[in-house]
């Protein structure tokens, strides 16, 4: 990912490898682009690199807690269609 800004509130990305910062040059917003399109194994390495913020998936496992701790008389299904529970 380039971040197409000077300065970022998100350091942890550039310095993890998902993100590089590369200002708003446009003519250095039109090289770096050029290199990721142009060099495959760059974009590989910036998608492999391990993603500080996580796996996407805390809410998920936040409503999974939550309903594991519900105590409900039957199961329902009308909280969230396919979700995950203790019960399954």
């Amino acid at each position: 990912m380039l971040v197409l800004r000077n300065m970022t509130e998100r350091p942890e990305a550039v310095e993890a490898g998902t993100a590089r910062l590369v200002g708003s040059n446009p003519e250095r917003i039109l090289s770096e682009t050029e290199r990721l399109l142009d060099h495959p194994e760059e974009r590989e390495a910036t998608g492999h690199a391990s993603n500080p913020y996580g796996d996407g998936r805390a809410a998920e496992r936040i409503v999974d807690a939550l309903l594991a701790r519900a105590s409900f008389d039957e199961p329902s299904t009308s909280i969230r269609p396919g979700l995950r529970t203790q019960r399954d």
